[in-house]
């Protein structure tokens, strides 16, 4: 994706749960990579529970964007998954939203 402005600074939020009951011989396991400034290696969502990776810093992109992938890997026998994605845009605001006169001293 691209964000707007493209030289934006992002946080991003990943939701992750496993919906269904694996086979005994099933098995989701991914790498999740972000534009080499995140990486987490060989992830397996627990079922029904809510795992939240996220960026603790905010990321710039570059100008094609940000890249999220999530890759199988090699032991996996199921595709990976996601179940929700947040991309939150850092403002700068060029002045105090607080007027002085609003603050009680």
């Amino acid at each position: 994706w691209r964000p707007k402005p493209s030289n934006a600074q992002v946080y991003l939020y990943m939701h992750f749960a496993e919906i269904q009951t694996l086979e005994a011989n099933d098995t989701r396991e991914f790498d999740v990579i972000l534009k080499g400034n995140f990486n987490h290696s060989g992830f397996s969502p627990t079922k029904l529970k809510v795992y939240t990776l996220f960026t603790e810093e905010p990321m710039k992109c570059d100008s094609e964007g940000c890249r999220l992938e999530l890759v199988k890997t090699p032991k996996s026998t199921l595709p990976p998954l996601i179940n929700a994605l947040e991309a939150y845009t850092v403002i700068e605001f060029p002045q105090s939203e607080t007027s002085l006169s609003d603050v009680d001293a």
